[in-house]
């Protein structure tokens, strides 16, 4: 270690946990920051010009430590911090840990933007778009050696993209921080700056996803009216269905994982929001695999929906969409006035984006 003012902090410590195991593992060791403060070269090391960016956001705990530098941008946090709030990294420097990371982005992002990052910390996912260089590495035996290894990320392929040459910034990984550890975290850091936006973000997190398309479309259904969504009843993310021995039959497994469950009644069954993407579900193989599913599920009495991003890309015909399942789980759809549209657009802004941007730097 480079000693203890070679925290990381922010948007820096976001980037770092966002990078998969074996890219962290390929990567140089960064150099001691408060030696190299003024290098020119600091910006040109591999991690920082490829993937971190700079200047790097680091913690300090002192204001004496407090300092102007073009490579470093320091942040002075007094109050006590809890156990693990620092985590150490391969890349020979600290960082925050995932947990105190989503706090600290309450000073850079807004409320949408800081939910979206809780989706990503808190789900199966994340997404790192390797530059060109790094996708080399990627190729080396090194790697392949690496990606056997039980921590390494699972890269989201698809059979046409790995033929076109195409490769996906999707990534897969356990969660980083669990739904509980999220809603208890203000009883870790009551006094950080930041905790009310915080807060709020966290409330808004339905559930774990497993793709952006997945914590999109939830945003965009369960966000109350007032944020430009439709407030719709809670649904489960990720929910477990036990298959019966019929179902079974249709689909030899014994579960499956639905995205959006909606629970139904004696009067309405079931509804499994299926999310579509073109990077799992394109090939024929597949499609074969989703109308089984899809069979043994009705075998059930549970409808499923499948729904592609393209249609909740556009503005229009997620309005379709959101009737459609409005008028399964009989939910009254509030009326798109101009207000309600205006904050509609709005919450699109910021929520329809290339995901690999969030916190202002392709990852």
């Amino acid at each position: 270690m480079h000693g203890e003012k070679d925290i990381l902090f922010g948007l820096s410590s976001f980037r770092l946990h966002r990078i998969p195991y074996q890219v962290l593992m390929l990567c140089p060791p960064i150099p001691p920051l408060w030696d190299n403060v003024r290098d020119p070269l600091l910006p040109k090391h591999p991690v920082i010009h490829e993937i971190l960016g700079s200047p790097l956001n680091v913690l300090v705990t002192n204001r004496k430590d407090r300092r102007t530098a073009k490579n470093v941008r320091t942040h002075l946090v007094e109050s006590r911090l809890p156990a693990g709030a620092i985590v150490d990294s391969v890349l020979g420097v600290q960082t925050c840990s995932p947990l105190f990371t989503l706090l600290t982005l309450a000073r850079d992002l807004n409320t949408i933007e800081l939910t979206m990052a809780m989706y990503e910390f808190c789900g199966n996912f994340s997404v790192f778009k390797p530059s060109e260089a790094i996708e080399e590495l990627l190729k080396t035996p090194e790697a392949a050696e690496l990606n056997r290894q039980p921590e390494a990320w699972k890269r989201v392929r698809s059979s046409a993209a790995t033929a076109s040459g195409k490769t996906s910034s999707l990534w897969m990984r356990p969660p980083l921080v669990s739904l509980d550890e999220l809603h208890s975290a203000l009883d870790e850091y009551p006094h950080f700056h930041g905790k009310k936006k915080f807060s709020e973000a966290a409330n808004l997190v339905t559930g774990v996803t497993s793709s952006p398309f997945e914590a999109q479309l939830s945003m965009l259904l369960a966000l109350p009216e007032s944020m430009g969504g439709k407030g719709m009843p809670l649904f489960t993310n990720n929910a477990r269905i036990t298959l019966t021995k019929e179902a079974r039959k249709m689909y030899p497994h014994s579960f499956i994982r639905a995205d959006l469950l909606f629970e139904g009644n004696e009067s309405r069954p079931d509804i499994d929001v299926e999310c579509q993407g073109s990077i799992i579900h394109e090939n024929e193989k597949q499609t074969i695999s989703d109308s089984d599913r899809s069979t043994a599920l009705a075998s059930m009495n549970i409808e499923v929906l499948w729904i592609t991003y393209e249609k909740i890309s556009n503005a229009s015909t997620f309005q379709s969409i959101a009737g459609l399942i409005a008028r399964r789980i009989d939910y009254p759809l509030p009326e798109l006035t101009g207000e309600a549209r205006r904050r509609e657009n709005e919450l699109r802004r910021n929520l329809m984006i290339d995901w690999s941007t969030l916190g202002g730097r392709p990852m």
